[in-house]
């Protein structure tokens, strides 16, 4: 069917947390996240974070601004990720950490 994927941003700043979705672009998503995490200057600023790491992925997985990617609000991250083929990859935009699966990074890609 696809090789779809989440990434989910998450702040204190935020209702809910940001859905990115690729239908597509696999396990290929978290490498464009965690370089703009490792290199950001604006962690805890949630609204210009976001738009970094969605420009991010939209450009180096190639969208086109056709299909195959999306964005949106949801009130409940795990219930989305269970229609993705891959781990989600959760994002704290205040902290600049994030998590895959079971497994917990520093905002440097360090396992915590």
């Amino acid at each position: 069917m696809g090789n779809r994927v989440y990434v989910f941003l998450e702040s204190q700043d935020f209702p809910n947390p940001i859905a990115v979705y690729a239908h597509y672009a696999g396990e290929d998503i978290y490498e464009p996240v965690a370089s703009i995490l490792a290199t950001t200057d604006r962690i805890g600023d949630s609204s210009y974070l976001t738009a970094q790491i969605i420009n991010a992925v939209f450009t180096s997985l190639g969208y086109d601004g056709k299909l195959s990617f999306g964005v949106s609000a949801v009130a409940d991250p795990y219930e989305a990720a269970a229609w993705a083929d891959n781990p989600s990859m959760y994002v704290n935009l205040d902290t600049g950490t994030c998590q895959i699966g079971d497994q917990h990074f520093d905002r440097f890609g360090t396992p915590q």
